[in-house]
């Protein structure tokens, strides 16, 4: 019989000392002779200042009969592979021009209450930067060349529409520069921004989940209106592969994804295709980058001045619905509905819950519905769905 039958040894394999350890105590424990070797590496938990694993724990174990080969150990592990980067989170929420999401009041409603609750998720997950997927309002992109989705890579600058800040954002380069190339070899060639401007549609999410803007972001623009909008299905895929692509990113990154849009709204058409539209409105959807400033200014202020006499549509059975699906991890419901049916029950604007999707397809764990409102002086259904590796006690 082997000095002891079954064997457990633990040593720190990130340094030299610890790996020597290893070896000693194999050939310690075996006496030399061992029929069967199984060893483990996990990491334990804890971290350096440098975000390094601080322990690597080796499992050595299950040591036979004294008839196994003799063991001479030839070599040591030189160095470790640094674990790839951490997706740590995941927010959805819907965003609306009626509210200044860095500074509300949680007890207001329960989509401000469910607000507040995200933010207290991220900071908790102290992430190194969040990957904000959304709309474009026609402030930044327009049907002269319009991407289904589009990645800013270098620059991004906030329009600073409906209270939101305006002026360039923190950004991360480098990994928005390795999704773009992992997303391409996936086979998704979105278009690339290295100057992206983004509007409310992003800035108001980011904005009340990190108020301080302090957190590096990576903005991905999804078309939700006309026809570069890109299918569901399509959306459930990008977002797979975006969420593969996040975790294969440099260590030390710390990730949260975030979706903004939806829920249920009817807005008046800026589909260029669409049979109603404004020609007033298709001119500017299309040609409207060089006055887009000018244009939006006086609506915003109409809009904002008309606040306290809205009533618009919100269709709370399909919103809870919708919260449902991504509650019981039923993405495949959400890819499989047509544009026609999301129109018809959840308005034009409903098909902003692709950034949603995008952004539940990339986490790709547990979601937990924090909270639902259907505001129709926000002209809008609200909600906020998150998923976090772990919570504030």
């Amino acid at each position: 019989m082997p000095p002891n039958p079954a064997v457990a040894l633990i040593a720190d394999l990130t340094t030299a000392e610890g790996r020597a350890a290893m070896v000693d105590g194999v050939t310690r424990e075996s006496g030399g002779k061992l029929d069967g070797l199984l060893a483990g590496a996990g990491i334990s938990g804890r971290y350096n200042e440098s975000g390094e694993p601080a322990e690597i724990a080796g499992l050595i174990g299950y040591l036979l009969s004294d008839e196994a080969r003799y063991v001479v150990p030839t070599a040591t592990v030189s160095s470790y592979t640094p674990r790839m980067a951490e997706l740590v989170g995941m927010v959805a929420m819907s965003h609306a021009p009626f509210w200044d999401s860095r500074a509300f009041d949680p007890a207001t409603g329960p989509f401000m209450a469910a607000a507040a609750r995200a933010r207290a998720l991220v900071q908790h997950a102290a992430p190194s930067a969040i990957v904000a997927i959304g709309p474009d309002h026609f402030r930044n992109f327009f049907y002269d060349a319009m991407p289904p989705f589009c990645i800013g890579l270098e620059r991004v600058t906030s329009f600073g529409d409906f209270h939101t800040p305006r002026g360039e954002l923190a950004t991360n380069a480098t990994l928005a520069r390795h999704l773009q190339r992992a997303l391409r070899d996936e086979g998704f060639d979105a278009g690339v921004s290295l100057h992206m401007g983004v509007d409310h549609g992003i800035v108001q999410s980011y904005a009340c989940l990190v108020p301080g803007l302090d957190v590096p972001v990576v903005p991905i623009s999804v078309a939700c209106t006309g026809p570069a909008m890109p299918t569901l299905a399509r959306c459930r895929a990008f977002g797979d592969a975006l969420g593969a692509a996040i975790r294969s990113g440099a260590a030390g990154e710390r990730v949260v994804v975030m979706g903004s849009g939806g829920l249920s709204h009817w807005l008046p058409p800026t589909d260029p295709d669409h049979p109603a539209i404004d020609p007033a409105v298709r001119d500017f959807v299309i040609d409207g980058r060089a006055v887009a400033r000018e244009y939006q200014r006086p609506r915003e202020a109409r809009l904002l001045a008309m606040a306290a006499t809205l009533d618009g549509r919100v269709n709370a059975e399909w919103d809870r619905w919708v919260l449902e699906r991504f509650a019981a991890a039923d993405l495949d419901a959400l890819a499989s509905l047509r544009d026609d049916q999301v129109e018809t029950d959840g308005g034009n604007g409903g098909h902003e819950i692709r950034n949603w999707l995008i952004a539940a397809a990339a986490w790709g764990e547990k979601i937990e519905v924090l909270g639902y409102q259907a505001q129709p002086a926000w002209l809008t259904g609200t909600g906020v769905a998150a998923g976090f590796t772990s919570r504030p006690l």
